[in-house]
């Protein structure tokens, strides 16, 4: 699967993240011919996009899936669980479910906040002492899903799977403190490939890049260059009062890896491939 094919079998499309305005009908190719690119930044761009596809492709033949952690019914968070919270909306998760939680740039719409454009952003369930709300998942859950439980939905990532650890690998937050702190590492922890992506494409079009050296001890998210593809979630809430609970079926066909929960973490149901039993 190409680009191509994905806007072919998506278009229309519309995405839209917390932090993002709404995103709609405008393809790589016209946003690469409306700014003006420098040879290396193409380049980068063209890694970029090599780069997100060849995951996709590896994750369509792999069947080494995990599913969430469970106890009696109930998903639990572990140390550093991964989620992106987004409107609760059908056509959104079709999306997603064929493109992945890709990064808005892909169709055309810049970051706002322009903190790591072609980035998709994850939040997580951290572990480190000094933040006592992150360090308590529960209590952090339980805030996050007070203010979003009936207009959002959370995707849930399988961080014991092989790609998505590569893909944390290449957190762009991450890099940029390596980079301020121990520049000289650089090129020992990353290939020139990825150096690239990050000073060519990443860096020149992200004006408030800095923006999390506000929030170094309460900030916990993660930049994840292009974006990850749909194989890669394994759980969704749905929250407490979600329309989307009449979709249930059809989440599961869209989202065969993943644990399908309500806002107390009940289990409502499971994708497919966990369904008969493909994985565990």
């Amino acid at each position: 699967m190409n680009i191509n094919d994905i806007k072919r079998s998506i278009n229309p499309i519309n995405l839209q993240g917390m932090n993002l305005e709404l995103i709609a009908n405008c393809y790589l190719d016209s946003f690469i011919n409306h700014f003006d690119y420098t040879s290396n930044r193409k380049k980068a761009l063209i890694e970029l996009e090599r780069i997100y596809f060849e995951i996709y492709s590896n994750l369509e033949k792999n069947d080494n899936y995990f599913k969430m952690l469970e106890n009696e019914d109930k998903v639990i968070f572990d140390e550093n669980s991964y989620f992106h919270i987004l409107p609760a909306n059908m056509k959104v998760l079709k999306s997603i479910s064929m493109a992945g939680l890709v990064a808005s740039e892909w169709f055309g719409q810049l970051e706002k906040e322009k903190e790591a454009c072609f980035c998709t952003f994850l939040n997580r369930f951290n572990s480190l002492e000094e933040n006592k709300m992150t360090n308590n998942r529960d209590a952090y859950y339980k805030y996050l899903m007070y203010i979003t439980s009936d207009t959002h939905i959370w995707l849930f990532f399988d961080k014991r799977n092989y790609y998505m650890n590569e893909l944390l690998k290449l957190d762009f937050f991450e890099y940029q403190r390596i980079r301020k702190t121990k520049k000289e590492k650089i090129t020992a922890l990353y290939p020139k490939e990825i150096i690239d992506i990050y000073e060519n494409l990443i860096l020149p079009m992200s004006s408030s890049s800095d923006f999390h050296d506000k929030f170094s001890r309460t900030y916990f998210w993660s930049a994840i260059p292009g974006g990850i593809p749909p194989m890669l979630i394994n759980g969704i809430c749905l929250g407490d009062d979600s329309k989307l609970y009449q979709e249930l079926d059809t989440i599961k066909v869209l989202f065969p890896n993943a644990t399908i929960f309500d806002g107390k973490r009940n289990v409502l149901g499971y994708g497919k491939n966990i369904k008969e039993n493909r994985h565990l």
